[in-house]
C-alpha cells in the first residue's frame, strides 16, 4: 500500500487500482454491512411472488417492487463460504468486482444501478488506504456499535481509537 500511495494522496486515480486488497476489504465491508437497506426493482413481465403462508401476490409488468436488501443473499453460504467471516480475499480483482455485484448488489444492477458506483468504490478504497497507512486502529472499549436503519444503514455508537504511526 505504501508503494502505491507514497507519502501523500495520489494525484492519479490509477494508483487506486494497485490497492487490490484494500478494494477487497471495502467490498467485503459492503457485503457484511450494506449501506442501502432498500432497493426498487421493476417487474419485466407478469410475475407471481410467494406470500409465505398466505396467498401468492401477482404483479404486472412495470410494477415497482421494494425489496429489503439488508442481509439475504449477502449472508448465503452457497454464495459466500463462511458468510459471517470478514474475508477481503473474496474480491481478488476486477472480474470478481463485476461478479460480486450480481451476488449481493451493493449498488443495484442493470439499468437502475447506481451511477456513482465506480467513484464511490474508488473513494472508499482511497480513504481506507490513507487511514490505515497513517494510523493504527483499535476498537474503543466504550463502543456499543449497532446499525441505524432508514433508507440507508449507518453505524451508531461505533467508536474507534486512532493512533498516528
Amino acid at each position: 500500500m505504501a508503494a502505491a500511495l507514497g507519502g501523500r494522496p495520489p494525484a492519479d486515480p490509477s494508483a487506486v487500482r494497485a490497492l487490490a486488497y484494500t478494494r477487497g476489504a471495502v467490498r467485503e465491508a459492503l457485503r457484511l454491512h450494506p449501506v442501502a437497506s432498500l432497493t426498487v426493482v421493476e417487474a419485466a413481465e407478469e410475475t407471481e411472488l410467494p406470500g409465505g403462508d398466505g396467498p401468492r401476490l401477482r404483479v404486472g409488468p412495470g410494477t415497482p417492487i421494494w425489496t429489503l436488501m439488508t442481509y439475504g443473499s449477502r449472508r448465503d453460504a452457497r454464495r459466500f463460504p463462511e458468510p459471517g467471516r470478514f474475508r477481503p480475499d473474496r474480491w481478488p480483482g476486477p472480474a470478481a468486482a463485476h461478479q460480486g455485484d450480481l451476488r449481493h448488489l451493493p449498488f443495484g444492477a442493470g439499468p437502475r444501478s447506481c451511477p456513482g458506483r465506480g467513484p464511490a468504490l474508488q473513494e472508499a478504497t482511497l480513504v481506507v488506504a490513507l487511514i490505515v497507512r497513517d494510523f493504527d486502529l483499535a476498537p474503543d472499549p466504550a463502543s456499543r456499535p449497532r446499525e441505524r436503519v432508514a433508507f440507508t444503514v449507518s453505524p451508531a455508537g461505533l467508536r474507534v481509537r486512532l493512533t498516528r504511526r
